[in-house]
């Protein structure tokens, strides 16, 4: 039992001996012995002492070079570059000196290279469905000969192409140039270039938040039917990228004092006759002028009915009458009534169509007054009246048998001149015949 004791005591010490002669070594993280770092990024080394124990540790960081001058010392555990730059490239090394006089070192590589940030050239603004061209371009690449560089395109979440290419040149540049066309519903999304140098692992990205424009579409009503008097509201509603400005026109024709153009794209008014005619709605941005037009319909009347009679004199007995009921309506009346006044009844041979009414052989029975309503189908009425009389036998002899008189009284002064003038040229002929025989 003893001997086994004794064993297991020398085992033990030949294990402390052991370890506590095990050689010191120095531990760089991240471990590795090369590193591949992209210009511009931040890097941190970090060197740590392993071995037998040492009260007094100092570490010490120098980059290899042919001459000591030419290399970078950095005082500290720690090797930390905020951004590094192409002449970081090399190999560091890690020196850490124990007691004074016992030194042991690690060495680690940085190799540096250059990924720029990737350029999106592409117009600010798209028009719908016309096609682009957007370029991806990576100009500052360096250090990267016999790589490929890999381009994606996404639009939102969709992948819309993936192209690669090999650098060989030193320093160099890799892009690619995608055609597109975009709808409106593509519009607010985000058009993306990632661009993958695959043998570094390294991707970077750019994206552009796209703005499609399209041509306004308009659509221009107004409430029908519509009569003189009423208030009028005509609306024009418009969508299109930019937001399009309307305007309203009037075709053919200066726009009227009674109807107001709004901002808001509508028209109000009082509606008078003379606004009837074609309206026009524009909607115009960068991309198209768009029109619809609007059929203005005014009804009215009616308003100033008369009668027209032929003849327009005193009628003679067995006479034709023709009676036409005028009116200034729109659109054209389809009911008229004719009435006489007081009866109310119209007697025999008289015949009514629409706005005619016609007595073919005038009698006694026909003499009174006429009446002509016009009715406007929104129920507005006006009527205009017409009194016919008859010619009395009696009123037409005395002017004949005056102008008559009047005719025969002329004639015979006329004739009683001529008789008298010449009886006294013939007495005066005379006389000077006989003046002469006496001579």
């Amino acid at each position: 039992m003893n001997v086994r004791k004794t064993a297991l005591l020398w085992l033990s010490i030949v294990i402390l001996i052991t370890v506590s002669r095990q050689e010191a070594e120095v531990k760089i993280s991240p471990a590795g012995n090369e590193f591949k770092v992209n210009q511009g990024s931040s890097l941190k080394f970090t060197c740590e002492y392993i071995g037998s124990e040492c009260t007094e540790i100092k570490y010490n960081w120098k980059k290899q070079s042919d001459r000591d001058n030419d290399g970078i010392k950095i005082e500290g555990r720690n090797l930390t570059f905020s951004r590094v730059t192409l002449e970081h490239d090399g190999t560091y090394v890690c020196q850490v000196t124990c007691e004074g006089n016992k030194k042991v070192s690690k060495i680690t590589k940085i190799r540096v290279y250059a990924f720029g940030e990737p350029v999106l050239r592409m117009p600010p603004n798209v028009e719908e469905s016309h096609f682009f061209n957007a370029t991806c371009i990576v100009e500052d690449l360096r250090e990267v000969q016999n790589t490929h560089v890999k381009f994606a395109w996404y639009l939102g979440d969709q992948l819309l192409n993936e192209y690669s290419v090999e650098v060989k040149d030193d320093p160099a540049k890799a892009w690619h140039t995608l055609p597109l066309g975009l709808k409106r519903t593509d519009h607010g999304k985000i058009l993306i270039c990632a661009v993958k140098l695959i043998e570094h692992n390294e991707t970077k990205k750019v994206s552009h938040t796209v703005t499609v424009n399209y041509a306004p579409t308009v659509n221009a009503e107004v409430k029908s039917p519509l009569i003189e008097g009423d208030q009028i509201v005509m609306s024009c509603m418009s969508d299109g990228r930019p937001k399009p400005s309307i305007q309203w026109e009037r075709l053919g024709h200066p726009w009227p004092s009674s109807l107001s153009r709004n901002p808001n794209g509508t028209v109000t008014g009082v509606l008078h006759r003379h606004d009837r005619g074609q309206y026009e709605c524009l909607a115009s941005n960068q991309v198209a002028v768009v029109r619809h037009n609007v059929s203005l319909e005014v009804q009215y009347g009616p308003k100033n009915t008369s009668i027209m009679a032929l003849p327009q004199r005193l009628i003679h007995r067995g006479e034709l009458l023709n009676l036409t009921c005028l009116t200034d309506i729109y659109p054209e009346a389809h009911h008229y009534t004719w009435r006489k006044i007081p009866t109310m009844i119209m007697p025999l041979g008289v015949t009514m169509a629409d706005s005619s009414l016609i007595i073919e052989s005038f009698q006694e029975a026909h003499e009174g007054v006429y009446e002509c309503e016009v009715v406007h189908h929104s129920g507005k009425t006006e009527r205009a009246y017409f009194s016919a009389e008859l010619k009395a036998e009696a009123e037409e002899a005395v002017p004949t048998q005056m102008i008559g008189a009047f005719i025969g009284s002329v004639l015979f002064s006329i004739i009683g001149g001529i008789l008298i003038g010449f009886l006294v040229g013939k007495r005066r002929r005379q006389n000077r015949l006989d003046l002469s025989h006496q001579i």
